[in-house]
Formats: structure tokens, sequence, C-alpha cells
């Protein structure tokens, strides 16, 4: 309970020492960022995005229509030409309920459903990668909506295959949750959980 204050109450760096449980190996990265307001999300979204953009690295971003239409007006502030990466299939925006209506299934996500949907999306993104695989970044909040909408398990197990995928894959990932998901101090073995399939926890 101490780790899970310091991580909703500070920013804070959160590691892999929490004890939580073990974690998966990783071959990326797999950041949990919990946010205090939407602006947060948007900022934190934008600066990890254009990173990897900058870096002519491809970059996924599954979220709201909302969302994403301000984040493509922020990569544009940032320097980033997001119409011409968008349309060169660099940067791929997705909207969060079209993408979980491919893998989910009596909402739980569907393990092969998942890992065929990802896969190909992974694949597509990293379409022109020459000389060996391209480190691909993704940022997202499909399992913060499951999480936000009571689906606990879901969520967990969301998390899971995701970190499945990183043996395979050399991903980047970022997942955004609201910190009023967590306040009313529910489902706690589910936070750790959470908080044990990433790399890294912070707030903001």
């Amino acid at each position: 309970m101490t780790a899970i204050e310091r991580v909703l109450g500070s920013t804070e760096f959160v590691g892999s020492g929490l004890g939580f449980a073990e974690t998966a190996s990783h071959y990326g990265s797999h950041e949990m960022l919990i946010y205090s307001e939407e602006k947060v999300l948007l900022e934190n979204f934008t600066r990890f995005t254009a990173a990897a953009l900058k870096a002519e690295r491809p970059a996924i971003v599954v979220a709201t229509k909302s969302q994403l239409d301000t984040l493509l007006r922020s990569l544009n502030a940032e320097g980033v030409d997001a119409t011409a990466a968008n349309e060169s299939g660099t940067l791929i925006p997705l909207d969060v309920r079209k993408t979980l209506s491919t893998f989910m299934v009596n909402d739980l996500p569907d393990p092969v459903r998942f890992v065929k949907a990802a896969t190909d999306l992974i694949r597509a993104a990293a379409k022109d990668a020459t000389g060996g695989p391209m480190r691909v970044s993704a940022c997202g909040v499909c399992a913060p909506v499951l999480w936000a909408e009571g689906k606990i398990d879901a969520a967990v197990w969301l998390e899971r295959l995701w970190n499945n995928l990183g043996k395979e894959h050399e991903l980047d990932i970022l997942c955004a949750y609201a910190s009023s998901s967590f306040q009313d101090g529910k489902h706690e073995r589910a936070f750790k959980n959470i908080c044990a399939e990433h790399t890294a926890v912070y707030s903001r």
C-alpha cells in the first residue's frame, strides 16, 4: 500500500523494486502513466509519439476520437508533420472502441484474436523497416478504458497479453490511466497486478 500511495500521490518514479510480482521479460519498455487530468495524458502521448516519429520510428496511438484529433494538432505544434506521417503509415491513429471490438469476446480479450490484430498492426507499422526489426512505439488507452468500465480482469489480462507480445517484437509502450480510477481504494490486488505488468509506473 505504501508503494501504491506513492504512485498516486507523487511524481516519483516507481521501478521494478516494488516487489508487486515478478514482471515479464521486456525487450522494450512498457510504462504506465497515472494522470490527474486529460491535458496531462495528451501532453505525454504527444511527447511520446513525437519522439518516435522524429527518430524515424513508427508510432501507433489508440485513443478516443477527440484525443486523436487533439494529438494530431499537438504533433504539428511539436514540428511533426502529422498528416504526412499518417498518410505514409508511419503514424497509425486508431479509435479505441473499434480497436477493442477486434479482439474482445464476452467482455474479455480473446488471446488468438488479440495476437492476430496486434501482430498485423505492428507489421503494418514496421513495413518499411530494412536491415532487421524496427522498434515500434505504441501508446493507448485500451486497458484503461476496460478498467474504467469495471472490467478489471479484462484490463489486467490485456496488459499481460501486450507483455507476451513484447517478447517477440521490439515495442515501447505507454499506457495511461486516470488517477480517479484508483482513488476509491477498490481492487487493490488488481492494481498491484496492473503495476507488475509495467516496467515503470509514474503519476503526473
